[in-house]
């Protein structure tokens, strides 16, 4: 039996993945390459950071948006408690949809005020706001467990 919680941050490019791991887990490490159309940085593989929160370890994997690196859902997603779908510009649908489909708890949620698509807006730059959304979640992965 492991002695974490997994969760998994889902959400199209540019929502806020890695930001999101970035401020709740200091030491985060993100494996990242400029795209060369845009010049902008993206995620090609996962965004790996981890944190105590009220005596529980949480490991967060954060999953690369873009279309060609999808195949990494199915390997980010096993043995998943949780997940967080970020809210982006567009795509939010398909990761909502898996979400609910995966049966597991989450949460939807924006850090960026342009992407906020039905979804709760947070400050990224707000630690204490994340941390909230994060006892929530597992709140609720208790309330699963137990009832």
């Amino acid at each position: 039996m492991k002695n974490y919680v997994k969760v998994v941050v889902l959400g199209p490019p540019g929502s806020g993945k890695t930001t999101f791991i970035k401020t709740l887990c200091p030491n985060a490490v993100a494996i990242e390459r400029t795209l060369r159309d845009t010049g902008r940085k993206t995620t090609v593989a996962l965004d790996y950071g981890k944190v105590e929160v009220d005596g529980k370890e949480v490991v967060f994997l954060g999953a690369p948006g873009h279309e060609r690196f999808q195949f990494m859902l199915d390997i980010l997603l096993k043995g998943a408690d949780a997940l967080v779908v970020l809210t982006g510009k567009e795509g939010n649908e398909k990761y909502r949809k898996l979400a609910r489909e995966l049966g597991k708890p989450f949460i939807v949620t924006s850090i960026n005020p342009a992407n906020n698509a039905k979804g709760t807006l947070i400050s990224a730059a707000n630690r204490g706001e994340l941390l909230n959304l994060l006892k929530s979640l597992l709140s609720a992965m208790e309330t699963n467990r137990t009832g």
